[in-house]
């Protein structure tokens, strides 16, 4: 896979395994029937704190836009 991201390699993931690009995805194949684009996200690190650390960083992202600040 990494490399395929060198673009002086010539590999095409999508052709030789026969799948979607991985590269860039468009954005029309994201959206559900809602117009909405639903993400997964995971976040390690319960011990040192790093993973709990990320998601609180990850989540004002969204509550500043929802709040205006």
């Amino acid at each position: 896979m990494f490399e395929s991201a060198d673009t002086s390699s010539k590999i095409d993931l999508s052709k030789e395994l026969g799948i979607a690009p991985i590269y860039s995805v468009d954005y029309k194949s994201l959206v559900d029937d809602s117009g909405r684009v639903i993400q997964q996200v995971f976040f390690y690190g319960d011990e040192d704190k790093d993973g709990q650390n990320s998601y609180a960083n990850f989540k004002a992202l969204f509550t500043s836009r929802a709040t205006g600040r």
